[in-house]
């Protein structure tokens, strides 16, 4: 599969680390839940190669990356953060 331009969504919770990886399409192409343990960082960039070898990407197709929960300024490739309570908001506008 060769994809150019994909977007990442980290979530780094108490509990577990969630990790998706959309195209330009907003298409699912990867994804990785891992127990967050104790090192958040390494969590994260386990997620983060586990979706990109199932997009079978490389990391410079990685345009942009968001993280958000608990752990998210632990991320060392993100782009961004957000908290949880914007990221519903912006969910709940999406849908409703």
């Amino acid at each position: 599969m060769s994809v150019q331009a994909l977007y990442a969504g980290v979530d780094v919770g108490s509990s577990r680390t969630k990790l998706v990886l959309l195209d330009a399409e907003k298409k699912i192409v990867g994804h990785a839940i891992r127990k967050s343990g104790t090192n958040f960082t390494g969590t994260a960039e386990k997620c983060l190669e586990e979706s990109m070898e199932m997009a079978g990407a490389v990391i410079e197709n990685i345009a942009h990356t968001v993280s958000t929960g608990y752990g998210r300024k632990n991320v060392r490739f993100t782009k961004g953060t957000k908290t949880e309570i914007s990221c519903h908001a912006k969910g709940c506008f999406h849908f409703f």
